[in-house]
């Protein structure tokens, strides 16, 4: 019996030691994580058939796959954007694809917070956001970062923030974000530098653009990669900053990035990066294709409104006719549209649907009208004048920066055969709502609400006008003096 028991017991103790060096084998065994990510889908769908293939074709090769966005899901598709239950879509698709999670971008809170907490509900994944403060609002505050972990128990913790450089508030409507704040991102992600102590991987998925990517990464090392988006940035190599893999793949839903992770006994040993493209229309999930079909059939925005005689080109030509189509309708002198506000690149030659007019301007933006004389006109100008770049596109007159030492020396204000203005009048000044709430510019009257939207006035005057031509059209202009000497 003694006999008996000894031999179970060397058993057991054998059994034991077997475990223990199994385990430990596997503690050092290289893992392999893979990082699918999108950000700045903007309300296309399209491309989901493809991307639920992809997604279901990598986690049949891979044990540990996930899948992370990086914010700006809506705004961009009247498809989405004007669906009955504003944003579904979307959340949908992705329900269906496996998402794991996904950041806030700006445009999360185009349709207002009541909305986005219904999205956030109907989601299956988590939305995270370290910078977002909850003082007074509808929706709860969100967790700042979130744990996954592969097969093997590996940790990865995921932290997110999103820019607030629209005067301390994300870029959208600032009625749109009552009762929230917006500390500083680069500063909030500073504080959760623990994320990357106990072997965990530490990954930063964030809305604040390339350019405050590469500064997050010169600042945090303790991050493994920044997943980003915002600056719509395609980059299609590995790019190392300090160490910290940066990644984001345009945007519309073109591409999926998929970074793969070599881990051993919890440190990365290799990362390596590639895009795959969206765009086939073969190796599609069937199920999804027939979805979208389904989605894309709204016959209402395919009410043909006018005709364009030729196609139009750029932020110049397309927003010499939707501040003409403002400023015409409404009786105003002047009219000015922001460039971030016209959200398509051309109209094609031909018929304008109504679709056409959602695309390009898909935000709900109410017309409003100020009095404003010419110094306080070219305060506006000035404020909107950043990085060299012409923003503000307009009707009524042309006006030219001229620009020496990297500065602003003189704004010329003319009528469209180069007549100075006059300098003593006052003028009825169109713009957005958007406009008028977060540019810093001189104004001593308030301004008023016309009471309807943007892309309203811009769909009757299309039914009214018939067609256009808007080819060659030019009506902002720059100046460099340091150019020319």
């Amino acid at each position: 019996m003694k006999r008996s028991y000894t031999l179970v017991l060397i058993l057991f103790i054998a059994f034991l030691v077997e475990s223990q060096t199994n385990a430990s084998r596997k503690t050092h065994e290289n893992q392999e994580v893979i990082l699918l990510h999108t950000n700045d889908i903007h309300g296309q769908i399209n491309n989901f058939p493809r991307l639920a293939f992809v997604v279901d074709s990598v986690r049949k090769i891979h044990e540990n796959v996930f899948l992370l966005n990086a914010g700006d899901l809506f705004s961009g598709n009247p498809i989405i954007d004007m669906y009955e239950d504003k944003g579904f879509p979307i959340i949908d698709l992705m329900n269906r694809t496996g998402f794991n999670v996904s950041a806030f971008g700006n445009h999360e809170f185009d349709y207002g917070q009541k909305i986005l907490k219904k999205r956030i509900e109907q989601a299956h994944f988590p939305f995270i956001c370290a910078n977002l403060i909850n003082e007074s609002s509808l929706l709860k505050s969100p967790k700042a970062f979130i744990k996954l972990k592969t097969k093997n128990n590996l940790k990865i913790n995921i932290l997110s923030i999103v820019d607030n450089s629209a005067n301390g508030l994300p870029e959208t409507h600032p009625a749109k974000l009552k009762g929230l704040k917006f500390s500083d991102p680069i500063l909030t992600a500073s504080k959760y530098k623990k994320l990357t102590e106990k072997n965990n991987l530490f990954i930063a998925l964030t809305h604040i653009g390339i350019d405050n990517d590469i500064i997050l990464a010169q600042k945090m090392p303790e991050i493994d990669v920044i997943i980003g988006g915002h600056s719509h940035s395609l980059i299609d190599s590995l790019l190392m900053v300090n160490g910290v893999l940066i990644a984001q793949v345009g945007s519309k839903l073109k591409s999926v990035g998929e970074i793969k992770l070599i881990v051993n006994n919890g440190k990365i040993i290799d990362k390596s990066l590639k895009i795959i493209n969206l765009q086939g229309k073969n190796n599609v999930d069937n199920g999804m294709r027939d979805l979208i079909h389904q989605y894309n059939d709204n016959k209402m925005l395919k009410e043909v409104l006018a005709k364009a005689k030729v196609k139009l080109s750029g932020n110049e030509e397309i927003g010499c006719f939707y501040t003409d189509a403002l400023r015409n309708s409404k009786n105003l002198d002047i009219v000015f549209q922001n460039s971030g506000g016209i959200r398509i690149n051309e109209i094609p030659e031909g018929e304008i649907t109504l679709e056409t007019v959602y695309r390009m301007d898909p935000f709900g933006n109410y017309l409003m009208s100020i009095n404003l004389n010419p110094d306080e006109i070219r305060s506006l100008i000035r404020f909107s004048f950043r990085d060299g770049k012409i923003d503000l596109r307009v009707s009524g007159i042309n006006y030219t920066i001229v620009k020496e030492n990297n500065a602003i020396k003189e704004i010329i204000l003319t009528d469209y055969q180069g007549i100075p203005i006059d300098e003593n009048k006052t003028y009825s000044v169109g713009m957005n709502d958007y406009i008028i709430n977060t540019y810093n510019f001189q104004h001593l009257e308030k301004p008023m609400s016309q009471g309807v939207t943007t892309a309203e006035v811009i769909i009757d005057y299309l039914k009214k006008v018939g067609e256009f031509d808007y080819s060659g059209t030019k009506r902002t202009f720059l100046k460099d003096l340091d150019a020319q000497n």
